[in-house]
């Protein structure tokens, strides 16, 4: 039975770590339209994420692409459906991610695994997607009604992902009692978008940051250590293993 559940985990842990690779930024197709179109994504990811929408014209994202002015309104219908686009875009992909990682274990082990596979994700696309991830966070923070309907598509939609993925684990009995999935998914992201947050203030005063990939993957094992580790009922994986 222990040969068949490393099996599983196994064939679960391949399967998810080619997800994260696949789907990491979207790539922009062929065409000279999509082209343009992908230039002002990324035009609008530089400056919104510096300046914000309020501080951010309709002439800074056109030479910021290098683009003609009005092919701003042309394509996202002014400035306002640029930033919308921006939100949505990278919102919809990192929930696709997410869900696909955060579905309900089988075991303990299988929780960790998938856990940590979670961590890992966010921290990789934080440490090579830097302007993208302070727009997310900068949207996180705002109470911007422009994007408000997108936020709660995407984002919200993450946190519900993770907090099901506790509760599931919770039923199951693999968490201790008292904690509280909800508590628990809130906690573990508010530690996450910290240290995503602070990385400037790690690398400047302790020479620490979350792109070298070893200082990235030695702080997912603390994280699962503190988040996972800390929760597990007591002899949570020894139970599950012999299931």
């Amino acid at each position: 039975m222990r040969k068949k559940s490393n099996s599983h985990l196994n064939r679960i842990g391949r399967s998810l770590i080619l997800l994260g690779m696949s789907r990491n930024v979207t790539k922009p197709d062929a065409n000279e339209r999509d082209k343009t179109r992908t230039l002002l994504l990324k035009a609008g990811i530089a400056l919104f994420s510096r300046k914000g929408l309020d501080g951010t014209t309709v002439k800074d994202l056109a030479r910021e692409a290098d683009v003609n002015i009005s092919l701003v309104s042309y394509h996202f219908g002014g400035k306002e459906g640029l930033y919308r686009a921006c939100v949505e875009t990278f919102g919809s992909e990192r929930r696709m991610v997410y869900e696909e990682i955060l579905q309900p274990a089988r075991s303990a082990e299988e929780h960790r695994l998938r856990l940590g596979l979670f961590v890992r994700s966010l921290l990789e696309f934080h440490a090579n997607h830097a302007e993208v991830a302070r727009m997310i966070n900068r949207e996180c923070d705002s109470e911007i009604q422009l994007t408000r309907d997108i936020f709660e598509k995407t984002f919200l939609r993450i946190f519900k992902s993770l907090e099901g993925f506790f509760r599931s684990a919770h039923k199951a009995g693999y968490l201790r009692k008292e904690i509280d999935p909800h508590e628990y998914a809130g906690l573990l992201l508010g530690a996450l978008g910290s240290v995503t947050r602070t990385d400037f203030l790690n690398k400047r005063y302790f020479n620490h940051s979350i792109q070298d990939p070893r200082y990235r993957e030695r702080l997912a094992e603390q994280v699962l250590a503190i988040y996972a580790d800390g929760a597990f009922a007591p002899g949570a994986i020894k139970r599950s293993t012999k299931k």
